[in-house]
């Protein structure tokens, strides 16, 4: 990290975040792993509740990295359609620790919901 970065409190340079945004366009989210882990761990444990399973919304984001690093701190999600699910799957989610709230869904959209494992579904409609 520069010294102007530090100063600024800032992860990286402008020099890099330029490079970045070149390089991958924009808009472009970048995250700093460690920080994220201290502040799921942080949320985690200040509800000292035994029952309770925290989960993340993928409407905020579905980036399966992200997902990945909410799955490896033991919280669940929290999923609004049938590719949600999905991606929380191919993050490592088990269907127990998948909350569905969706509506709408025909019949083969449930099948295959109920197929993946996910147990606890809210839905609003048939």
């Amino acid at each position: 990290m520069t010294e102007i970065a530090q100063k600024q409190n800032q992860p990286f340079s402008a020099t890099l975040a330029h490079s970045l945004l070149n390089c991958y366009g924009s808009p472009l989210y970048v995250y700093q792993s460690d920080l994220l882990r201290h502040s799921i761990s942080h949320i985690t444990t200040s509800i000292p509740y035994n029952n309770t399973l925290f989960q993340f919304a993928t409407v905020t984001n579905g980036n399966i990295e992200l997902l990945k690093l909410f799955n490896d701190q033991g919280w669940g999600i929290h999923a609004n359609t049938p590719g949600d699910i999905y991606l929380g799957l191919k993050a490592g989610f088990s269907g127990e620790k998948i909350v569905y709230s969706g509506s709408n869904l025909n019949p083969e959209e449930m099948t295959q919901i109920l197929k993946w494992g996910v147990r606890t579904l809210n839905l609003d409609s048939i």
